[in-house]
């Protein structure tokens, strides 16, 4: 065999001798020709040197692969960290949202209750003091309401200031009656008034603007994400359940220890008013009750009233007021 043919035959097995696929006579064969043969070594080199340069770039590339992968990776675990992160606080937030929510629902209706209980007393005394500031009109007024209930008999007597010194108007009657007595001390007035139903059922007599409006069970779902603070009045821990708008705002203070309303704030831009509640049980008596005034020279007037037009005492300004609203 000439020296070129066999030059030609090694240069053909060199790639599968590198790569260590050849017999072992090939190897042999390969071998001891590269001993005597400078040029296929030279070959020989070349292709390991391009080997070795071509396993550095894959390493490269796999290192770089490997760093894509890793920043991905990296990525990810970020994003999973910030995702589980914000469904932590997301939860905390429904949990607490739940649970204050749970909150204000118990104690709208613990408040209910309370109302519905001590409407079933039988003998007490609701005094009840307004403070009203009328800011755009320059006028401000105090008044003083009374209620007394003993035994189915009750009697409100309202006063225009909260010394009591001039009593305007008494209403007397009974719980489960259609008749009632109102003496107007202004005009020397009294009128007997015969309703077409009941004025006042057994559990009725007391009404209070904030369990009519926010407890009862059928609407009191509907408030129960407002807040509820603690706060203290005259040396009271008590609720103080807040209202507000973008005129302003009522608070209705209820003591803690009572559940009853003690205090309602009204702060508006056109007027503030303050009223103040006192509940008393066991303290009224018959004198209490009972129409006990002297009444020389009144006016007496038996009237017939209905539903539509009852504790409307002026029908005319009334209609004005709901056309101009």
């Amino acid at each position: 065999m000439n020296n070129k043919k066999e030059c030609n035959i090694i240069r053909d097995l060199l790639p599968n001798y590198i790569e260590k696929l050849v017999s072992d006579d090939s190897k042999d064969f390969v071998e001891q020709h590269l001993v005597k043969c400078r040029e296929c070594n030279e070959i020989l080199n070349e292709m390991n040197s391009q080997i070795i340069i071509e396993d550095a770039k894959v390493q490269n590339d796999d290192k770089i692969e490997l760093k894509k992968i890793n920043k991905v990776r990296k990525k990810i675990s970020i994003h999973t960290s910030v995702i589980c992160f914000g469904s932590i606080i997301i939860g905390m937030f429904i949990l607490i949202l739940t649970l204050r929510s749970l909150h204000t629902y118990i104690f709208l209706k613990n408040v209910y209750l309370k109302y519905n209980q001590i409407n079933q007393t039988s003998n007490y005394r609701l005094t009840v003091q307004t403070i009203y500031k009328n800011y755009k009109e320059k006028e401000n007024f105090t008044s003083i309401t009374e209620l007394y209930y003993k035994d189915g008999k009750y009697k409100e007597a309202y006063y225009d200031d909260v010394n009591k010194k001039t009593l305007q108007t008494a209403v007397l009657g009974e719980i489960d009656s259609n008749e009632k007595t109102i003496i107007d001390f202004q005009n020397k007035k009294i009128d007997k008034r015969k309703n077409s139903t009941i004025y006042y059922k057994t559990g009725q007599l007391i009404k209070n603007d904030f369990v009519n409006n926010y407890c009862l069970p059928e609407i009191r779902y509907l408030y129960i994400l407002n807040n509820v603070e603690n706060r203290q009045f005259i040396g009271k821990n008590c609720y103080v359940y807040k209202i507000k708008n973008a005129s302003g705002y009522t608070e209705y203070w209820i003591e803690k220890e009572t559940l009853i309303n003690i205090r309602t704030v009204e702060s508006y831009q056109n007027y503030y008013r303050e009223i103040l509640y006192l509940f008393e049980e066991n303290i009224a008596t018959e004198n209490d009750v009972e129409n006990n005034y002297r009444l020389d020279n009144f006016e007496y007037r038996e009237i017939e009233t209905n539903d539509m037009t009852e504790n409307i005492q002026d029908m005319d300004a009334y209609i004005n007021k709901i056309l101009e609203e």
